[in-house]
């Protein structure tokens, strides 16, 4: 704890633990790491992630928002693009690739631009990739952790952007 600037274990320190552990569960239904390395970052990162759950999950037109882009929707043989109809896919998405979709709920609330989600035909429920959408244009597309697509789901974006007459920027 003193590495990570904590020089007192007092009840403001194992409140934050407390919450921490508590975020965990309410987030991943369990408590995924017990010691983080950084404390006071963690339990920040897992603060961020409910209050944008929370945020996202009061959007009343999101399944509006869903049905304006649904002919995106696509199944290949190898990749499928997937629409999400529910808040809580976009929450779980972050979640699931360790990166910030959730800072994006006030621009999908207020439709500057729209996320969708690259996934594997034969395994449509794990999370891949995340794609954003802004007008016809895909500005981001990232996997856990950031990590850039691969050349083999460029290729497939490109495709599938030639029949949707999207633009791949990525």
């Amino acid at each position: 704890m003193y590495s990570q600037g904590i020089t007192d274990i007092n009840s403001k320190f194992w409140n934050d633990y407390k919450d921490y552990l508590n975020m965990q569960i309410q987030i991943y239904g369990k408590i995924r790491e017990k010691f983080p390395k950084y404390l006071r970052t963690e339990h920040d990162i897992m603060a961020l992630k409910i209050n944008s759950l929370k945020s996202i999950q009061e959007c009343e037109n999101f399944e509006d928002r869903s049905k304006e882009i649904e002919e995106l929707n696509y199944e290949g043989r190898q990749y499928s693009v997937i629409v999400p109809t529910h808040p809580k896919e976009i929450v779980d998405e972050g979640v699931n690739l360790s990166h910030c979709v959730g800072s994006y709920v006030e621009r999908i609330i207020n439709g500057d631009c729209s996320i969708i989600f690259l996934r594997r035909s034969k395994t449509p429920e794990q999370s891949l990739v995340t794609l954003q959408l802004c007008g016809k244009r895909i500005n981001q597309a990232e996997g856990s952790n950031r990590r850039h697509i691969t050349e083999e789901e460029r290729k497939f974006l490109k495709y599938w952007g030639n029949l949707k007459k999207i633009e791949i920027a990525v």
